[in-house]
């Protein structure tokens, strides 16, 4: 052992292959977290299927934040209301992303820290197993926000819920 306050030994991180994220998902969720711009995708989770437009992360924190800084009639709310949209204010920033030339590589991205790690829907058409006994329940959120290692498929093309 060294005198130093530093081990002897390095820990890494090991990751199978068969959990990680999938590399073109998370190519998908970048190109919408820098160009600000999406498409429709379908996700297939172990709850279900959800189903909506790719957007940035930039766009579902700022969605929430203007959504608190329209204040609560409630008096006693309207200051935790004002700390959380300025907090989502403050993630919309954080996870604004520049953009990436066509020359940098791949190979750092898991210590980049805008590898994305979720991919979000906007406009998410659920559909999973619900309260409603075996019959699965559908309904629409404003947005979905998934981590992409949950994800067990995906595709751009879907039947429809109805």
């Amino acid at each position: 052992m060294s005198d130093s306050n530093e081990p002897d030994f390095v820990v890494n991180e090991v990751v199978d292959p068969f959990h990680a994220p999938d590399l073109f998902l998370q190519d998908i969720a970048d190109l919408a977290n820098r160009a600000e711009a999406g498409f429709s995708l379908t996700l297939y989770l172990p709850w279900g299927i959800a189903r909506g437009t790719v957007v940035s992360a930039k766009t579902f924190f700022e969605s929430i934040e203007k959504e608190f800084a329209k204040h609560p009639s409630d008096d006693e709310l309207k200051p935790m209301a004002e700390v959380f949209s300025s907090m989502m204010g403050r993630y919309a920033k954080q996870v604004a992303v520049p953009a990436r030339s066509d020359s940098e590589e791949r190979d750092d991205d898991d210590l980049n820290p805008y590898t994305p790690r979720f991919i979000t829907l906007q406009n998410a058409q659920v559909l999973g197993l619900g309260n409603s006994g075996m019959y699965p329940a559908v309904g629409t959120v404003p947005f979905l926000r998934v981590q992409i290692s949950h994800v067990s498929a995906w595709s751009l093309n879907a039947p429809k819920f109805d």
